[in-house]
């Protein structure tokens, strides 16, 4: 299959998921782009502020406790990051085939291989648990942080892996129901999991009452609890037929299915994990700055991930409708709504932006109560803001060529940006030539620039292909819902 061309909508053999439907294919779409993309986007953006609002409530209440337990709950977060990466091959994959089927009129293919990421994400998420648990001292110190900081790293990352299961349920599920248009179930989840986790995370952490002052130990388990509810959630509303007609006698593998999964999201994964593991030598090099210097950056860094949120959300909305869309052979919808999503995330973008770097102060007052980190951070911030719009560009364009089955391409870029760009220009602005923490967030603007022009110039060449592919029924008015 060509990167830039639409994976073919087809069916599972021999399974009698579903015949071959007589009517034509509806879109599934509604004519007005910018509100489609508006019902898709929002809720997950605030489904992303939710599950990263747990890292940040964590960070806010480490950095209670001390500069070493701040920097530490940020060097485990940080691997944290790796397991998402590693979910990204079922989630992403479950996204894009949902939606293309949903677009193609399948339900039940769609059903189906929801429950094959569902089933592969469980073993999955045993074997994290498994590698968290027992190696958790080291993965902390493989960062080269100080003795005082792999301690509270590890038991942060110990417990914390208990719930990675679960983790990895509410990621598929909430991913294949996105691929439907359902964005709002997902979205419920995340409100549990963070009232569990902020009503938890100060008692466990200080002690209360009858409960022990557990620390940085009971700051994690806050959060394993609170997402084992996240998953309940989303995992309940699933079984109980939110959008895909899930079937009992489908509990079983199906290595062809689950094979088309990985097709798409393996990519992905790869992607994400070698993202992970630059940001991993990223904080090394920072750590070498000393524990304050890092524990500045990854309160920073916690910020920005917030005024991130909605390229990510305008990106996952362009996967969702461009799969909706070239699955029902519609590629001009397809183009116009990656067009309205483009232009709603850069104005988002620029006005995250613009008040973050506005408001640095008081954003990193809201993680810690030392000055030295706050002075840190409030000189660093402005330049990590001034990448916003540019990501806006990489993450619409980069969730486009997804939503067609295209996720080599995001792969290439982003790990050009990062290993080529962004690490190389870190070190030589913040550590040879003495930047500090604003020289080694300038590398961020440069990554950012490539990845955006790298990704519109594959998105131009990806949608001549598309209309290529498209049928008669790309003639016809879309049929609203």
């Amino acid at each position: 299959m060509d990167a830039a061309a639409p994976e073919k909508v087809s069916r599972l053999p021999d399974q009698g998921l579903l015949p071959d439907s007589t009517e034509p294919p509806n879109p599934a779409t509604q004519p007005d782009h910018g509100a489609a993309v508006r019902r898709l986007a929002w809720p997950f953006i605030f489904e992303q502020l939710l599950q990263t609002l747990v890292g940040a409530v964590d960070m806010a209440v480490a950095g209670r406790l001390g500069a070493a337990e701040v920097a530490g709950v940020g060097a485990a977060t940080q691997l944290v990051a790796l397991v998402l990466s590693a979910v990204a091959a079922l989630s992403v994959g479950a996204t894009v085939l949902v939606a293309h089927h949903t677009g193609a009129r399948e339900p039940r293919v769609a059903a189906h291989l929801t429950q094959q990421s569902l089933l592969a994400g469980i073993l999955l998420g045993a074997v994290l648990t498994i590698t968290g648990w027992f190696g958790a001292d080291a993965l902390v110190r493989v960062l080269g942080a100080d003795e005082d900081v792999v301690r509270h790293g590890a038991t942060y990352l110990r417990v914390n892996a208990l719930a990675w299961p679960a983790l990895v349920i509410m990621l598929v599920a909430g991913g294949a129901l996105r691929g439907t248009g359902d964005a709002r179930t997902p979205l419920r989840a995340s409100v549990w999991m963070n009232v569990v986790n902020v009503c938890l995370a100060i008692p466990l952490a200080m002690g209360f009452g009858p409960l022990p002052a557990l620390g940085v130990a009971g700051v994690a388990l806050a959060a394993a609890i609170g997402r084992v509810v996240g998953a309940a959630v989303v995992l309940s509303l699933l079984l109980r037929g939110a959008g895909l007609p899930i079937r009992r006698e489908y509990w079983r593998f199906d290595s062809a299915a689950l094979s088309r999964v990985l097709k798409i999201g393996v990519p992905t994964s790869v992607e994400q994990t070698l993202l992970s593991g630059g940001f991993l030598i990223y904080g090394a090099m920072v750590i070498t700055l000393g524990t304050t210097v890092y524990a500045a950056q990854r309160i920073s860094f916690q910020a920005i991930n917030l005024a991130f949120m909605p390229a990510f959300g305008f990106g996952t909305a362009a996967t969702t409708l461009v799969g909706q869309h070239l699955g029902a052979h519609r590629p001009d919808l397809a183009h116009a709504a990656t067009s309205s999503a483009l232009r709603q995330a850069l104005t988002c973008m620029v006005i995250t932006g613009v008040l973050c770097a506005a408001g640095a102060r008081p954003l990193m007052g809201l993680f810690s109560s030392d000055s030295e980190v706050i002075r840190l951070g409030v000189h660093a911030l402005p330049v990590l803001a001034l990448a916003q719009p540019f990501w806006a560009i990489s993450s619409v364009y980069a969730g486009s060529l997804r939503g067609a089955g295209d996720s080599r391409f995001p792969l290439y870029s982003t790990n050009l940006g990062m290993w080529i760009v962004r690490l190389p220009t870190a070190y030589l602005f913040g550590i040879v030539l003495g930047g500090g923490l604003p020289g080694v967030y300038l590398s961020s603007t440069f990554d950012a620039g490539l990845r955006s022009v790298l990704t519109w110039w594959r998105y131009r060449h990806a949608v001549a292909a598309w209309r290529t592919l498209s049928t008669p029924a790309a003639s016809q008015s879309p049929s609203p819902r």
